[in-house]
């Protein structure tokens, strides 16, 4: 059975429908592929040549170009480092030069003058009074009525929130009660009330009101 040069394929007795002149595997004719390619045949009766000589050459020329890359990456470095130290000892006279060259008077002006912060705008809020009473007794709490008078110097109605806390004789918080969003009018004097109740035993231990006022 044919053999074909081309795809390696052995004709066999299945490819009777398949033309005899072409391969039943790749479809191209069998007189093409036992032709031997004209480049192989040209390749095959060129002599050899001595590349020794030329690659030997070619390795002498490379290290030369690295070489020389080396030193002048080496003398461009250097230039730098040269250029970077004489800057220094200019800068460095410069420095010296400016240091001797300060008269009293002008040492004076030199000296640093603090920063004046500007003071903060006056909260147009302020509180006149608080005053607080028991007004009912428990045995569960005692409820603690408060009042707060607060006056608004300003030219327009604001919003403020009003918070007393109960305190005892150490400073310490014992209950809070808060009103908020309390309308103040303007360049008037407005008294605000509230109460809490305040559950035992911290409710006997209460000393001393601090009311507090804050601008919405």
């Amino acid at each position: 059975m044919k053999i074909c040069q081309g795809c390696s394929y052995q004709r066999t007795e299945q490819d009777s429908h398949i033309p005899n002149w072409e391969c039943p595997s790749c479809s191209r004719a069998y007189v093409k592929t036992d032709q031997k390619p004209v480049a192989d045949a040209a390749i095959t009766t060129q002599p050899k040549t001595n590349v020794g000589p030329v690659r030997k050459n070619l390795q002498r020329n490379t290290q030369k170009n690295i070489d020389k890359s080396k030193n002048s990456k080496l003398k461009y470095y250097v230039g730098i480092a040269l250029v970077l130290a004489v800057g220094s000892l200019i800068m460095n006279a410069n420095n010296k030069s400016n240091q001797q060259m300060v008269s009293p008077a002008n040492a004076a002006s030199l000296i640093t003058q603090p920063t004046v912060k500007p003071k903060a705008a006056q909260s147009p809020i302020s509180l006149v009074s608080v005053t607080t009473k028991v007004t009912e007794k428990s045995d569960i709490w005692w409820r603690y009525s408060w009042i707060i008078k607060v006056k608004n110097t300003s030219v327009k109605n604001v919003l403020v929130d009003a918070k007393i806390e109960f305190t005892d004789q150490d400073g310490f918080v014992i209950d809070d009660d808060t009103e908020y969003k309390v309308n103040i009018n303007a360049n008037t004097t407005t008294t605000v009330t509230g109460y809490a109740l305040v559950a035992l035993p911290g409710a006997s231990a209460i000393k001393q009101p601090v009311a507090k006022v804050r601008m919405r």
